[in-house]
C-alpha cells in the first residue's frame, strides 16, 4: 500500500511540473507573439508614414508638373492640325497679351475635352520646365488675364483637381 501512495505522490509531483512548465511555455509563448505584434506594430507605423511622406511628395510633383501650365479660354477651334494650334497660340501670346513667346518656348498644348462652349474647348499650354531646353518663363501668363475686355481670350493656372 505504501508502493501506491509513493506512486501516486510522484505521479502528483510529474503532474505538477508539467503544470509548471506549461504555465512557463505559455508565458514565453504571450512575450514572443507580443514581441512580434509589437514588431509588425512598429513597422506598420513606420509604413504609414512612408506612405503619408509619400502622398505629400507625389502631391508636390504634381503641382510642380502643372506649375508651368496655362490654361487659355475663349479660343474658337479653327485650326486644322497641331501646327495652326501652336501657331494660334503664340499669336495670342504676342498679339494679344502682349507677351514675347518664340516657338521653342511652348513644350506642349493641347485643347481639352469640355465641349459645352460650342466650338470653343480650353487650350492647355506648357512652357518647358526647368530641365527643358528652354528654361526662361514667360512673364504675367500665370496670372489671370484679360486685355481691357478688347478680347474674348483669358488664361489662368492649370490647378490640380484636389
Amino acid at each position: 500500500m505504501e508502493d501506491i501512495v509513493q506512486l501516486l505522490k510522484k505521479i502528483q509531483e510529474d503532474i505538477n511540473e508539467t503544470k509548471d512548465s506549461i504555465k512557463i511555455s505559455e508565458i514565453n509563448l504571450l512575450n514572443k507573439i507580443d514581441e512580434k505584434f509589437d514588431d509588425i506594430q512598429s513597422k506598420l507605423q513606420n509604413l504609414e508614414v512612408t506612405v503619408s511622406s509619400q502622398e505629400q511628395r507625389l502631391d508636390l510633383l504634381e503641382k510642380q508638373a502643372r506649375e508651368r501650365n496655362i490654361v487659355i479660354f475663349g479660343v474658337e477651334e479653327k485650326e486644322q492640325n497641331y501646327e495652326d494650334l501652336h501657331n494660334n497660340i503664340l499669336k495670342i501670346f504676342s498679339d494679344i497679351m502682349k507677351i514675347d513667346c518664340t516657338s521653342f518656348e511652348i513644350q506642349e498644348k493641347e485643347r481639352s475635352e469640355n465641349t459645352k462652349r460650342g466650338n470653343k474647348r480650353n487650350l492647355s499650354e506648357t512652357p518647358p520646365d526647368k530641365h527643358g531646353k528652354n528654361t526662361r518663363k514667360p512673364k504675367k501668363t500665370t496670372q489671370p488675364h484679360k486685355n481691357n475686355n478688347l478680347t474674348s481670350y483669358w488664361t489662368n493656372k492649370d490647378i490640380p483637381n484636389a
